[in-house]
């Protein structure tokens, strides 16, 4: 994966998640370098949840709240959700200390594809990273 992209994912802790329906959710996540996904936490009983239970592929963005226009940067994402792994639960809680208190269902959303739109580099520069 580009650094560029590697970096935003890494600086950033605050996803839009697409399912079926349409429906989107705003999440938090952790970033989850060795594996490329984006860890989240969310109750199973949610709408955006029995979507995803009943198809795990869902697309989403992560982007700036940024007016100056040369300054814009974002991604855009597929990926595929599964339970996150004994580490993965651990990054997000030592990401977000108060998960330890709410004692979460916690996921990984394992980027496919990622397009991120970077204006500092020039404007609508686009870099794309597809997993092989």
């Amino acid at each position: 994966m580009d650094l560029k992209i590697l970096n935003f994912l890494q600086s950033n802790h605050l996803l839009s998640l697409a399912v079926e329906g349409p429906y989107a959710a705003n999440c938090f996540y952790a970033f989850d370098q060795n594996d490329l996904a984006l860890i989240f936490a969310s109750d199973k009983e949610t709408h955006h949840m029995r979507q995803i239970a009943k198809n795990p592929t869902v697309s989403g963005t992560i982007a700036l709240c940024e007016k100056k226009i040369h300054k814009i940067q974002g991604v855009q994402f597929l990926g595929n959700v599964r339970e996150a792994s004994i580490d993965q639960c651990r990054l997000y809680v030592n990401t977000f200390p108060i998960a330890k208190v709410m004692n979460p269902s916690i996921w990984a959303l394992e980027l496919v594809w990622v397009k991120m739109t970077d204006n500092t580099l020039g404007f609508k520069t686009k870099i794309e990273w597809r997993r092989d």
